[in-house]
């Protein structure tokens, strides 16, 4: 079991990584050039981050999955109760999609 800073930690691991991607793809960034160059080796690299942040993400699920079964733990995890796992779950969820959608474009090179 992960305590809360190492959940917090690992949040914005994954959310670093989300926007890490996506900045990527911003008008202004090296990203849009290189799809108009065909940069497979920039396509590659943001897919790795999308299963790297996959991989963190399933790690908080879990905890966060046994938070809701364990009010302790869900304590320790700094939770004010097993419901404000939910919010981690969402906001997780939602950083997710972001790594997603960014490496649904890289695929697509």
């Amino acid at each position: 079991m992960i305590g809360q800073k190492k959940l917090r930690s690992l949040q914005e691991k994954t959310g670093d990584l989300a926007i890490e991607m996506v900045a990527r793809f911003l008008p202004h960034g090296d990203a849009i050039a290189s799809l108009g160059e065909h940069d497979h080796e920039l396509a590659r690299m943001i897919i790795k981050s999308d299963d790297e942040a996959a991989r963190f993400g399933e790690y908080v699920l879990r905890n966060l999955v046994i938070a809701t079964q364990n009010e302790r733990i869900a304590q320790q995890l700094g939770l004010r109760n097993r419901s404000d796992s939910l919010s981690y779950l969402v906001t997780l969820r939602s950083i997710e999609k972001v790594a997603d959608h960014a490496a649904v474009i890289a695929d697509n090179l």
